[in-house]
């Protein structure tokens, strides 16, 4: 109630009334755990997700429930977990509903995003990542990734080969590269065979000269690191 008092404030820096309001969400943010918890069914064993309300978010349904969020984050965000030995998505907003097949061999939260890392088909060395529903955003031939990026864009690595996603859009370029650099609100420049380029939204490589001279790539869209409002 608090919150939605504050939210409806046209200007609440210069509020008075507003800055009391957020000193007291402040104190109740520290005075209590607002965390997601698991529960149990006892007649079944099976394990489901309810918040600091007593709401149910997850049914007891489940083996294993990955992480569970809380009322204050990733409140209702759907949830990996395991039934018959094998993870999958689950919404978590009460409804019960099973976003994905149960075909991971592992999958949890990646941090700062909204998709999951998993590993699948026993291939224990590489990974990739899901989105909610268990699509696949980058296929399993992942063997690190930069997961302290500041910006969208998140660098994936297979082996010696280098590409990104763009956690906003979920798009991936393939680590094809040798290598990926970053460059602060600017076309992300990829290296390939000792050319630097950049790469368009269709996924074209296309040198930084093409990119300067060519009138084709005028108006090409490239992966950057921007943060689109």
């Amino acid at each position: 109630m608090l919150k939605a008092k504050l939210d409806a404030i046209e200007d609440p820096v210069f509020d008075e009334e507003a800055h009391r309001w957020c000193d007291e969400i402040n104190r109740l943010i520290g005075a209590w755990d607002w965390d997601n918890y698991e529960f149990v069914d006892p007649e079944t064993g099976k394990k489901g997700v309810k918040d600091v309300t007593g709401r149910v978010l997850v049914p007891a349904r489940y083996d294993f429930i990955g992480m569970k969020g809380s009322y204050l984050e990733r409140h209702t965000f759907p949830q990996a977990v395991v039934k018959d030995g094998k993870f999958g998505i689950v919404s978590a907003d009460g409804s019960g509903k099973e976003l994905s097949e149960f075909r991971f061999d592992v999958a949890y939260w990646q941090w700062a995003t909204d998709f999951f890392l998993a590993y699948w088909g026993g291939d224990k060395e590489h990974y990739g990542f899901i989105d909610i529903y268990g699509h696949v955003i980058c296929p399993n031939i992942l063997t690190g990734h930069n997961d302290e990026f500041a910006g969208p864009i998140m660098v994936v690595r297979a082996g010696e080969k280098y590409g990104i996603i763009d956690v906003c859009t979920h798009q991936t370029v393939l680590p094809e590269y040798d290598a990926v650099e970053i460059l602060k609100e600017a076309p992300v420049v990829f290296h390939k065979d000792g050319c630097e380029g950049y790469v368009t939204l269709g996924g074209e490589f296309v040198t930084i000269k093409d990119a300067e001279e060519d009138p084709k790539y005028e108006d090409a869209n490239y992966f950057a690191d921007y943060w689109f409002d």
